[in-house]
């Protein structure tokens, strides 16, 4: 018998199982814009650009490709502060905290979350180029942030 398409019974020959669908490979996570670093694990965010963290400040700074842990962290970074920590809109009488306890509780929110870059301020032509605000409020002017913007401009275009 010829054609092999009928079984040595008589009856048709079962049809081939399909391959698999390829598993697609796992997508590469981009590099944080600024501040930050990776390891073997994950990307991480947060810190200065001018001297970069060797490892994240805490757990929650960190942006893994998993949606279950990257859903996790997201969540723990968009809660707030508890009310006995928050500003009163008013007066600061009526406040239940200070502005400099206040500052300190943003400072360790934003540092957890890795969201601290943004608050090093570069300062082209000092002996420190980047000042942290947290640490240093008060001490940068409007002009040398003007400064640093029109350098940028300046330099892109």
């Amino acid at each position: 018998m010829t054609g092999g398409s009928i079984g040595s019974s008589g009856a048709p020959a079962p049809a081939p199982i399909p391959a698999p669908a390829p598993v697609p490979a796992p997508v590469a996570a981009a590099s944080p814009r600024v501040g930050g670093g990776h390891d073997s694990d994950s990307w991480w965010t947060g810190g200065s650009n001018v001297v970069p963290r060797a490892r994240p400040k805490t757990i929650l700074a960190r942006r893994p490709t998993n949606f279950r842990n990257a859903e996790k962290i997201e969540t723990k970074c968009k809660e707030g502060l508890p009310d006995e920590r928050k500003l009163g809109l008013t007066e600061e009488a009526n406040s239940v905290i200070t502005l400099s306890a206040w500052t300190k509780e943003i400072k360790k929110k934003v540092e957890d979350c890795g969201m601290d870059t943004v608050f090093y301020v570069y300062t082209p032509g000092r002996q420190v180029q980047e000042r942290y605000l947290f640490d240093a409020w008060g001490s940068i002017t409007l002009s040398e942030v003007s400064i640093v913007g029109e350098t940028a401009a300046n330099q892109s275009s």
